[in-house]
């Protein structure tokens, strides 16, 4: 059987030849911002029975397969997506069927009970930037009453709770990015509550681990944390030109190539298996709050931008800061141009919720990560409203 075609577009073109970031738009090692108050971190995935795999794609892969998806199954996943939540379907040879997002990004249980009722295997269910989806338990319950897997994808959510419940623990099974919150070269989690794990836990080689340190190392002089011989040097980044954009915009089928099948069997590296072990869970949580409310404060008085959630429950731990802005196509180009890494979901794949579209060019993600000292941080709002100036 052919591997399904799903279509990706990206809505706006990318900036051309645009600076390089000056800032770690991921955690580094070597660098970090001051805590503040403390905050006590809980998470389905400090557990000892998750498995550290090499990126949260990968655990997607893993949850739906040991889910029993494969070729011609259907799976429910928003529409309003990363990429890599579409890959490990088509590397499976599934079919995606993809679900309206609500304005607040909500993924509602009406919206999930007209997917099952086109007898989908799984739903993957997205805490998006943290937040966890408020029909939560309502999709569980009808994920079990038509017999279909629950997949949390918990990728922005490593340490998001709602009061004592915990995401990933709702889910059938439920996976996590660590990479997006603690230094590592790679780094995916993926844990089961219901159901066997067949992952076949292959240990890496050791030139896997030692070019995971060389990217760990280049990473981190890249954005001067540390000194580094090999650090890649600051310019252009981007297609070469307007026409070169205006190409990469164009329609294309999504690869299941995409799914590293060198990676796939393997374990996450023992580096980041030990960063991840040792890393200071509390204070990179600390530290996510308080930039998250730095933004809220920089930002809450601009007209050409609005905060997505301006403020943050007390047991909440965010991803990122997400905020609209008013004029998304200058906006970004003026950003992208003032070398400030802000991520946006413009890669799509093809379907039917205009929502999902508009979100796509104006939601963007402003980075609430530690691996910038406070100075960094307020130099980041600083260009950020100079830019929108």
């Amino acid at each position: 059987m052919s591997t399904p075609e799903v279509l990706f577009q990206r809505l706006q073109p990318i900036p051309p030849a645009h600076p390089r970031p000056w800032f770690p738009t991921l955690p580094v090692i070597g660098r970090a911002g001051g805590a503040g108050q403390a905050f006590p971190v809980a998470s389905r995935f400090l557990a000892p029975d998750t498995l550290m795999v090499p990126s949260g794609k990968v655990a997607t892969y893993w949850a739906l397969r040991d889910a029993g998806v494969g070729p011609g199954d259907r799976v429910a996943v928003p529409a309003y997506h990363c990429p890599t939540m579409i890959y490990p379907i088509v590397a499976l040879r599934a079919r995606p069927v993809f679900m309206p997002v609500e304005r607040g990004l909500e993924l509602t249980a009406g919206a999930v009970a007209e997917a099952l009722r086109e007898r989908v295997r799984a739903v993957i269910l997205p805490h998006y930037f943290g937040f966890v989806q408020p029909d939560t338990e309502a999709v569980m319950a009808a994920c079990r009453d038509a017999g279909a897997v629950l997949v949390e994808d918990c990728a922005h959510a490593l340490y998001a709770r709602r009061g004592s419940a915990l995401p990933g623990a709702w889910g059938d099974y439920a996976i996590a990015s660590t990479r997006k919150f603690v230094p590592g070269s790679e780094g995916g989690a993926l844990v089961a509550n219901q159901g066997q794990r067949s992952h076949p836990r292959r240990e890496p080689g050791w030139t896997d681990e030692l070019r995971g340190l060389w990217r760990l190392l280049g990473d981190a002089a890249e954005v001067g944390a540390i000194r580094w011989p090999a650090a890649t040097p600051t310019g252009l980044i981007g297609p070469p030109d307007e026409a070169a954009a205006a190409r990469e915009a164009l329609p294309t089928p999504a690869p299941a190539a995409e799914i590293d099948a060198s990676a796939c069997d393997r374990l996450a590296l023992r580096s980041v298996r030990r960063l991840f072990a040792n890393a200071d869970h509390d204070r990179i949580a600390a530290v996510r709050r308080r930039r998250y409310a730095r933004w809220a404060e920089a930002l809450g008085a601009l007209p050409q931008v609005r905060a997505f959630a301006p403020t943050l429950a007390d047991d909440q731990v965010p991803y990122v800061f997400p905020v609209r802005l008013s004029s998304p196509q200058a906006q970004f180009r003026a950003l992208k141009y003032r070398g400030i890494a802000v991520w946006r979901w413009d890669h799509l794949a093809q379907s039917r919720c205009a929502v999902s579209a508009e979100l796509a060019l104006s939601l963007i993600q402003l980075p609430c990560q530690h691996s910038l000292d406070d100075d960094a941080f307020e130099r980041l709002v600083r260009e950020f409203t100079l830019a929108l100036s």
